[in-house]
This record gives structure tokens, sequence and C-alpha cells, in this order.
């Protein structure tokens, strides 16, 4: 395995991982904002 590969799978996981939070805090977000709908 050359470096080249190894960098790209580890760019492949930070990118993985950004994804995975910004859905996360996407998600969260219409959660916040459907409950804070409801209460008002």
């Amino acid at each position: 395995m050359n470096t080249e590969s190894i960098d790209l799978i580890l760019n492949a996981d930070r990118f993985v991982l950004y994804v995975r939070t910004a859905l996360g805090c996407v998600i969260l977000g219409l959660l916040v904002a459907g409950h804070l709908m409801g209460l008002l």
C-alpha cells in the first residue's frame, strides 16, 4: 500500500465524519425548530 492510497482513505474517513456531523446538526435543528413551532 503506498502513501497516496492511505491519504485517500484518511480523507474519506474525515469526509464521512464531516457529513455525519452535518446531518446530525441538520436533524437536531429541525427537531428544535419543530419543538419551538409546537410551543408557539
